[in-house]
C-alpha cells in the first residue's frame, strides 16, 4: 500500500519497536538496542477486543511501555509508544501495517549534551530542551534550544557579540559569524533556530513548530556543542 512502507532508519534519534538503533540517552553515542521482556500494555482501544484461538478476548492496548538495553554502554531506557497504523497515529488510520513508535524516552534524548566539556548551564539549558523534546513538546523544547543558543554566544561570543544580543539574538549572531567564530553554514542554522524558538514563544505567529522540526533543530545545537566544546576538549587531551 503507498505510504505503508517502513520508515527509513534515523540513526540520531532514540529507539523504539520500529526502529530499534539510534542515540543511546544514557552514553549519547549511535548504537544498537534490544527490547527487554514483554511491552506491558498502558491503554486501551475503547470497546475493541479480538477474540483468540481458546475462545478467550483481549483488549486491544494503543500505547505501551517497552524496555529497551544499549548494547554499547548496556544502559537501559523506557519507551512509551504508540501504536501507528499505515505509518499514522492509529485514530486517524484506517488500515495499513500495525507499528509501534515511540513518543516518550526516558531518560531523555541526550547527545552532546552529557560531555563535561560543554559548560554546566548550556549542558543544562540545553537538557531542559530534551527533556521537552521527549515528552512530545516541540513548542517548549523551541523555545528552550533558543535560550541555549543565547547563552552559547554570551560564552563563546565577543564582548561587541555580548552587546548586540542586548539587541536582539540574530544580532549576537551575525557578530560571531562575522567574527569567524561561526561558519556561514552555521549562522544560518542559528537563523532557523531563533526562527523556530520565536514561532514556540510567541502565539501570534502564524509558523509553529513541529516535532520533526524541533527534532531538526536539536540535531543542530548537538553538532553546535561539539564543534565548539566538545572537539577543542578532546584536541586538547590528545595533546
Amino acid at each position: 500500500m503507498p505510504g505503508d512502507d517502513d520508515p527509513p532508519h534515523d540513526p540520531d534519534t532514540p529507539p523504539d519497536s520500529a526502529d530499534p538503533a539510534g542515540i543511546c540517552p544514557r552514553c549519547g553515542v549511535a548504537s544498537s538496542f534490544t527490547r527487554l521482556g514483554d511491552p506491558a500494555d498502558l491503554a486501551y482501544r475503547r470497546g475493541l477486543i479480538a477474540s483468540l484461538p481458546d475462545g478467550s478476548t483481549m483488549r486491544l492496548p494503543y500505547e505501551r511501555a517497552s524496555l529497551f538495553e544499549c548494547l554499547g554502554c548496556h544502559g537501559r531506557l523506557v519507551v512509551i509508544e504508540e501504536l501507528t497504523v499505515g505509518n499514522k497515529p492509529w485514530r486517524e488510520s484506517g488500515s495499513g501495517t500495525e507499528r509501534w513508535r515511540g513518543i516518550h524516552w526516558w531518560p531523555p534524548a541526550a547527545g552532546a549534551s552529557v560531555d563535561e566539556a560543554v559548560p554546566p548551564r548550556i549542558r543544562d539549558v540545553f537538557a531542559e530542551g530534551m527533556r521537552c523534546l521527549g515528552a512530545n513538546a516541540p513548542r517548549a523544547a523551541a523555545v528552550m534550544f533558543g535560550r541555549t543558543l543565547e547563552a552559547i554566544v554570551r560564552n563563546r561570543g565577543s564582548d561587541q557579540a555580548v552587546k548586540a544580543l542586548e539587541r536582539r539574538l540574530a544580532d549576537g549572531l551575525e557578530v560571531m559569524a562575522a567574527e569567524g567564530e561561526l561558519s556561514k553554514d552555521l549562522a544560518s542554522w542559528a537563523k532557523e533556530l531563533r526562527l523556530a524558538r520565536n514561532a514556540g514563544g510567541h502565539d501570534e505567529l502564524i509558523d509553529d513548530v513541529t516535532p520533526d522540526e524541533a527534532r531538526q533543530l536539536s540535531k543542530f545545537l548537538d553538532q553546535l556543542l561539539i564543534n565548539l566544546y566538545v572537539m577543542p576538549a578532546r584536541l586538547r587531551r590528545a595533546k
